[in-house]
């Protein structure tokens, strides 16, 4: 039988939903991941604020800006949103995983009273730590192409910024969406 990765030994009391229990455990696992979402969003809009706000003006550019910038821009930022697409999705399937080597049966179908045991907790918690993970790999894009746009002032740059507010927007943890990932891994263990 595989080991249990989130045994009581190795499993610490600091995740992110851990003492959550009772009939609104399900909710405060999502209200804390949209609560990370947001502040992760909010900071890209502010630093692209500021870059745009001094991007603006400042005086004495020369001539037109040149492209290599923005291009180097705009396909690491598409790169990246692409690797982090992968990395969203296999840290999913290994959280799935990890789920499974606890051995826990959940029924289905899944509700918001799903009673949040520590494997499902678990679960949770790995998710919501890959949450961030995907978050922080589209943040650390978006401030790259408003850093790049204060440095050359090529639009492309901000559309470049938009298209990493959308992925993070779409990434916002629902309890939906976190009642599927728990219906899924249920699915899969049968």
């Amino acid at each position: 039988m595989a080991t249990n990765p989130h045994d009581d030994e190795s499993k610490s009391n600091l995740g992110f939903g851990s003492r959550a229990t009772g009939p609104n455990a399900l909710r405060t696992y999502v209200r804390s991941g949209q609560i990370t979402t947001f502040a992760l969003i909010q900071g890209v809009v502010v630093i692209t604020a500021i870059m745009f706000f001094f991007a603006r003006n400042e005086e004495g550019r020369a001539g037109k800006p040149a492209l290599i910038l923005p291009i180097i821009g705009a396909s690491v930022g598409v790169a990246v949103v692409c690797v982090a697409a992968i990395a969203i999705h296999v840290l999913r399937k290994r959280a799935i995983h990890n789920f499974h080597c606890l051995g826990e049966t959940i029924a289905t179908p899944v509700d918001e009273s799903v009673t949040l045991t520590p494997g499902i907790s678990a679960l949770l918690d790995e998710t919501h730590t890959n949450l961030i993970v995907g978050l922080a790999i589209i943040d650390g894009v978006a401030i790259l192409n408003a850093i790049v746009y204060f440095i050359d002032g090529h639009w492309i740059n901000l559309a470049g910024v938009a298209v990493c507010l959308v992925a993070m927007a779409a990434q916002w943890p629902t309890l939906g969406k976190r009642l599927d990932l728990i219906e899924r891994a249920a699915q899969e263990l049968r």
